[in-house]
């Protein structure tokens, strides 16, 4: 192409060269009135003579225009290879002279944002190649193409030798294949919590998040096998020692209630010192139900038993049971269902309690005169449950933690009011168990609004 560019200058400035001879020839043997041989003679002469300086003269301005197009497409040639590049030097200050400057600057700049891709590819691959969490990443039909040595280390496969392959190749487990399928499924940021058995026996908490509107994932998991066994160690104990609490806890609670009630002790004194054993004895047993509560839902896989159930009909009669403690307190307290039936499957017992919890929270922390209100609707391939209150309200920095055991935002009015600090995490268990989540809004001295989704199958 660069031939044939100079070589087609080369033909045109000769032969514009040559045209200008001929006529110049002609011009002056007319001009001279010589006969017509003496005219071709003449322009003869002049083509023998001129024609080497035409055609030197015409490689000469051909070379000046191409020179510096075909050092520009070297210097291209070498950018698409990756190499580095020198400018082009071209002492001109004509049009194709501000090309080459340009063309310097865009050589210049792309030499720039090159290494700047390369030192951030190193320092992701550094990343990838150091982190402490399995990285899959694989496309739409389950090939994978990039992992990481730890992701080989828990599955069991050479991360340089068998990429790219299918995942079900890779790993060789039964769940975590399932696991994956139904997050390339569902198209949208997949957790869940899986058992393997292969390689090794471990627990690990799985993560996958779509990329590339669904035609690419990325699965990132981390090894909870040592956590998650500590927890079960930590729940066993939990439960162990409630469960031998529960009967002598209960025995000081009966002698204490059988003492007021036969009026066995008739001194003021000793009196006011029952009525403490015995507020403080009822307050340790709802303690020792919270916890063998939660060390159920922990522990037994068979705590939470599904079977089709209505939500309509369970908010209906766990908004009933609290109307009176709500009139009690001259508080407002309504039910408003925005949908006509809400069947699914779930434990009709668990869900009942989880609601009963937050109700009885939105009632114990609103004020005389307040308003509670539980809203019911279909929302995101789910039923969606909304207690709200005008209560006092709760501070920004504790609506991360409220879900976590025995965590109170504040320790002396909880206790006023006698809570425990299991509920809300006993309310996060089950509604986790049913595949949900659970969340909190709230503004001091507005109030809160406590959210349950729960998800439900399409044919549901």
């Amino acid at each position: 192409m660069q031939r044939s560019i100079r070589a087609r200058l080369v033909v045109l400035l000769t032969g514009l060269l040559l045209a200008g001879l001929l006529l110049q020839g002609i011009v002056q043997s007319l001009l001279i009135a010589e006969v017509a041989s003496t005219v071709w003679l003449t322009v003869g002469y002049s083509v023998l003579l001129l024609g080497p300086v035409a055609v030197g003269v015409a490689i000469w301005i051909a070379n000046d225009w191409v020179r510096p197009v075909e050092q520009m497409t070297r210097a291209a040639q070498r950018v698409i290879a990756s190499e580095r590049v020198q400018p082009v030097n071209v002492n001109r200050q004509d049009e194709l002279g501000q090309l080459v400057t340009s063309f310097n600057r865009l050589i210049e700049t792309n030499q720039e944002r090159y290494q700047e891709i390369m030192a951030a590819k190193a320092r992701f691959e550094t990343v990838i190649q150091n982190t402490v969490s399995g990285i899959l990443l694989f496309d739409a039909q389950g090939t994978v193409f990039l992992s990481n040595p730890k992701a080989g280390q828990v599955l069991g496969f050479d991360p340089e030798q068998d990429v790219p392959d299918h995942f079900e190749r890779l790993a060789a487990d039964t769940n975590l294949c399932n696991a994956l399928r139904t997050a390339m499924a569902c198209k949208e940021t997949y957790k869940q919590t899986v058992s393997i058995g292969q390689p090794v026996q471990r627990e690990i908490e799985l993560h996958v998040i779509p990329l590339a509107a669904g035609q690419q994932f990325v699965a990132v998991f981390y090894d909870v096998s040592e956590a998650s066994r500590l927890a079960r160690i930590r729940a066993d104990l939990v439960a162990n020692v409630s469960h031998e609490l529960k009967t002598p806890v209960t025995s000081i609670h009966g002698f204490a209630e059988t003492i007021l009630n036969e009026k066995l002790v008739s001194d003021p004194t000793g009196r006011h010192f029952v009525e403490i054993i015995y507020r403080e004895s009822r307050r340790l047993m709802r303690l020792v139900n919270d916890l063998l509560d939660l060390s159920y839902l922990e522990l037994d896989p068979n705590a939470i038993v599904k079977q089709p159930i209505n939500l309509v009909e369970i908010l209906r009669d766990v908004v009933e049971r609290n109307e009176q403690r709500a009139a009690e307190k001259h508080i407002e307290l309504k039910l408003v269902i925005g949908v006509k039936t809400a069947p699914m499957q779930g434990d009709e017992y668990r869900l009942s309690q989880a609601f009963d919890n937050l109700i009885g929270n939105a009632i114990k922390y609103t004020p005389p005169g307040g308003a509670i209100r539980v809203n019911l609707q279909y929302e995101k391939n789910g039923f969606e449950v909304a207690v709200r209150d005008t209560g006092v309200g709760i501070e920004p920095e504790h609506i991360e933690r409220i879900f976590e055991r025995f965590y109170r935002t504040d320790k002396a009015r909880s206790r006023q009011h006698g809570g425990t600090g299991l509920g809300l995490s006993i309310v996060k268990h089950i509604v986790e168990s049913h595949g949900g989540r659970v969340w909190a809004e709230s503004k001091v001295g507005e109030g809160s609004v406590f959210y349950v989704h729960l998800p439900v199958k399409q044919d549901n």
